[in-house]
């Protein structure tokens, strides 16, 4: 009798824990993606700082001066893919140059990478539908 309450107690307890598995699986995936994206990030950001005296960024050939969003789409290397359903995430970039006006200001951009990226068909709009994401802004220099 014993023996057989201890093993419905040992049951229910590793019932729990296997029912605590997937999410922590789930967990785990999305702070890899979220630890890549954060790397990709800075890869943009730092060529965006690496040029400040030219138009585009030499690596991802993002424009300073554009104000439109800028997509690329970027490989498991963490370089740029021309198709891209060979991609791993999608990068969506605005910049904010100043104007003549508000010649003190820095140029800012807003860097935003999402997965999986193909999730909007659509290149050219905005993204929405994709289930994980990581965003920043920078501060450019204006050398």
């Amino acid at each position: 009798m014993e023996v057989t309450l201890a093993m419905s107690v040992a049951v229910f307890c590793l019932l729990g824990i296997f029912g605590l598995l997937p999410i922590g699986l789930n967990s785990n995936k999305t702070a890899i993606e979220q630890t890549a994206a954060a790397g990709v990030a800075t890869s943009i950001a730092s060529d965006l700082w690496q040029s400040p005296t030219v138009a585009t960024s030499p690596r991802f050939s993002f424009s300073r001066t554009s104000t439109a969003m800028q997509t690329v789409f970027i490989g498991e290397d963490g370089g740029k893919v021309a198709a891209a359903a060979d991609a791993r995430f999608r990068v969506s970039v605005w910049c904010n140059p100043p104007s003549i006006a508000t010649y003190k200001t820095a140029t800012s951009a807003r860097i935003m990478i999402t997965w999986p990226p193909l999730a909007d068909a659509n290149a050219a709009s905005t993204p929405s539908k994709y289930s994980g994401s990581f965003e920043t802004v920078i501060s450019l220099d204006r050398n």
